[in-house]
């Protein structure tokens, strides 16, 4: 039995699938995601977790030095363009007067993948369908994970996102109605909000690992969790999402 999944955010990003016997189709209750991808990464040792809960309020590693509560980035000397887009989106993000979603996605557009960048956050698990990566995040405002997909199941390589309409009457209606599938490559961004219904991602490649870039704002479901829905019958149940595989780098064991 497969299901799809739904919660309550905005992301900036492409949303996966939890489980290699599970699709995943998610409306995250105001999520505006963008993703990002990328390919020619570098190979992935794969990384045997398991998941302690972890801090409500973690601090994120590349805040603005003027926000209470946050890391100083002094602490993080070396400059890179991926550190200027964790800056650039926090600023933005505790800024009401530039947070929009053109804002977001032209920050998202303007950085070019380099794997040498954010290689320290990319955690692969071979037993597992994708694993969940916190870069950094502000409680309430925001999350940014990169999420590594596992072969066969945009930082590297390419996703697949197929999208269904969300059911007015879960489980009344038969199966999900499919409506539209697109795949994105090397450093495309996407956006998915609830209004625009459920969606699914996969890694469609039988041999090569591919990683994405997701921001969530506000990060309602790392909070609430989301709706999982089965795609053959359209029922809907309430799950809370797994704990991180890896934590600014620090794989949690």
């Amino acid at each position: 039995m497969s299901s799809l999944k739904s919660a309550t955010m905005r992301s900036l990003r492409s949303k996966p699938l939890t489980n290699s016997s599970r699709r995943i189709l998610t409306t995250t209750g105001r999520n505006v995601g963008m993703g990002a991808t990328t390919r020619n990464a570098p190979t992935y040792a794969p990384t045997t977790t398991s998941h302690p809960d972890y801090p409500p309020s973690y601090t994120p590693s590349y805040p603005p030095n003027d926000l209470p509560g946050f890391a100083n980035t002094s602490l993080y000397p070396k400059q890179t363009p991926f550190n200027n887009l964790l800056t650039s989106l926090t600023a933005t993000l505790t800024n009401p007067n530039k947070s929009s979603m053109p804002t977001l996605h032209n920050l998202l557009r303007g950085y070019t993948s380099d794997p040498t960048h954010w290689s320290k956050y990319a955690h692969a698990n071979p037993d597992k369908l994708y694993t969940r990566n916190l870069v950094c995040e502000l409680p309430g405002v925001f999350n940014l994970m990169l999420l590594v997909w596992t072969p066969g199941k945009i930082l590297q390589g390419s996703i697949t996102e197929t999208r269904f309409a969300t059911p007015s009457s879960p489980g009344q209606q038969g199966p999900l109605v499919q409506t539209s599938n697109k795949n994105f490559g090397l450093n495309q961004v996407s956006y998915m909000a609830d209004i625009l219904g459920l969606h699914e991602i996969s890694n469609p490649h039988p041999t090569e690992y591919a990683v994405s870039l997701h921001l969530y704002t506000p990060p309602n479901a790392a909070l609430h969790g989301c709706h999982v829905y089965d795609p053959h019958d359209g029922s809907v149940k309430h799950v809370m999402q797994s704990p991180y595989d890896s934590i600014c780098g620090v794989v949690q064991q």
